[in-house]
């Protein structure tokens, strides 16, 4: 009998967490093959670039396709869709011919894919969970991320000093097969589609979604202030961390870095699980975004792992906490009908947010600031005299301009009485409960 309601969203969460630590473990390790191989940050990033510029563009059609087709259906495909490309990266890397440019074209590919899950997933646990478990599963779903960030680099590295790359792509397509198997004996609900709109072009459905947030004040006020977020923290704070770290540590210390990220992460995503987060969600975030800002120059103060790990993990604990928020004003104030397009164009919205902050990135710290911050920069004696000069001292003075950038967002939102009082001004849809 297949699962429902709860039981199925547990059970598909459960195995997604299994296959995205699988696939988690991949891109780690691949990005520590990018440094080991080449040494150039800018080719590191480009690296991430290419991971994440996908999962925007495929939000233009995701969101409009998840509203109309079946959803489990879609999960299905998108899920396998990326063990072919990852099979193709394998070959390459046993016959010794992979390349960094091949690793660009997979995870373009797996990138495209999985922004067909995110929307299909998230508009559907209105449909499966109750109204006053929304805030508890969001916490959970950020937890997933949370755990793929604390487990996939610690996992990767343990794997590559026993065996070597080989044998994370042999994990990853254990993990796959977990989550086919569960989205095979899960009941994915589908909502009732508008027939005024069952023919309507894929891009014109697109553009449904996005005239259904611009009509409404509040809604766009949000989408602004997350995508701010995804520009400054998502991008240049994630582009920027592991190069920091290896600046005057090793990878080992980067693993230990990242996976503090994840620590956080959980952190915050269990305690939105476990408390349902604030009533009013508009204040959770506000307050989360201004701990970000501080956390972001606690990353920046020393050349010291563990002080940069704590603050590492204060970002990952409020990112999580905030973006969970986020997920759970959309499932209760956007009509069922078009939530799909509604959460595919937050998703498009902060990719491409975060891809250029990712692509802005490497070249402005090379380029600019770690020059600046080098013995006889401009800003040695300035800037230099609080947070230090030399290699990457540079990148952490751009970790400060972050922090302070985040300082400013929050107060242009808090000034915003629309948006401070969205949960307001937006009335409450329903949810069907499976």
């Amino acid at each position: 009998m297949a699962f429902q309601g709860e039981r199925a969203f547990w059970a598909v969460s459960s195995a997604q967490l299994v296959s995205s630590v699988g696939s988690g473990m991949t891109r780690f390790g691949l990005s520590l093959w990018v440094l080991s191989e080449t040494g150039d940050v800018t080719a590191y990033t480009g690296l991430l670039f290419f991971a994440f510029l996908p999962i925007g563009i495929g939000s233009l059609v995701a969101g409009p396709l998840v509203d109309r087709l079946d959803r489990r259906q879609v999960m299905l495909v998108a899920n396998a869709l990326p063990s072919l490309s990852t099979l193709a990266v394998a070959g390459l890397y046993f016959t010794d011919h992979l390349e960094i440019w091949h690793l660009f074209i997979a995870l373009f590919a797996n990138g495209f894919a999985n922004s067909f899950i995110l929307p299909a997933f998230e508009a559907s646990v209105p449909l499966m969970m109750p109204r006053e478990k929304l805030g508890s599963a969001a916490g959970f779903t950020q937890m997933i991320l949370a755990l793929e960030t604390i487990a996939a680099p610690a996992l990767a590295g343990i794997v590559i000093s026993l065996f070597d790359l080989g044998a994370l792509f042999l994990i990853d397509f254990g993990t796959f097969a977990f989550a086919l198997v569960a989205l095979l004996t899960a009941r994915i609900p589908n909502p009732a589609w508008d027939e005024d709109h069952e023919h309507e072009p894929v891009f014109r459905a697109f553009r449904t979604g996005l005239r259904y947030v611009r009509e409404r004040a509040p809604l766009r006020r949000l989408f602004v202030l997350v995508t701010s977020l995804m520009f400054v923290n998502a991008g240049f704070g994630f582009a920027l961390c592991t190069p920091l770290v290896m600046s005057f540590a090793g990878e080992r210390a980067a693993g230990i870095v990242m996976s503090s990220f994840g620590v956080g992460a959980l952190i915050g995503g269990a305690l939105l699980a476990t408390t349902g987060g604030p009533r009013r969600r508009m204040d959770g975030i506000l307050i989360g975004l201004a701990f970000a800002a501080l956390s972001s120059w606690i990353i920046a103060a020393r050349e010291d792992v563990w002080i940069v790990a704590f603050g590492v993990l204060a970002v990952g604990a409020t990112f999580m906490f905030v973006m969970g928020l986020v997920r759970v004003i959309l499932q209760e104030k956007v009509d069922p009908l078009v939530l799909g397009r509604v959460a595919s164009l937050r998703l498009a919205l902060g990719t491409i947010a975060q891809v250029s902050g990712i692509a802005l990135a490497g070249p402005i710290a090379e380029a600019f600031f770690e020059p600046l911050m080098l013995q006889g920069g401009a800003l040695a004696d300035t800037a230099g005299a609080l947070l230090g000069t030399g290699e990457g001292r540079g990148i952490a003075l751009m970790y400060w301009l972050i922090g302070a950038s985040l300082l400013v967002v929050t107060a242009i939102a808090f000034s915003s009485r629309r948006l401070r009082l969205l949960e307001d001004e937006l009335p409450d849809f329903a949810p069907a409960n499976g």
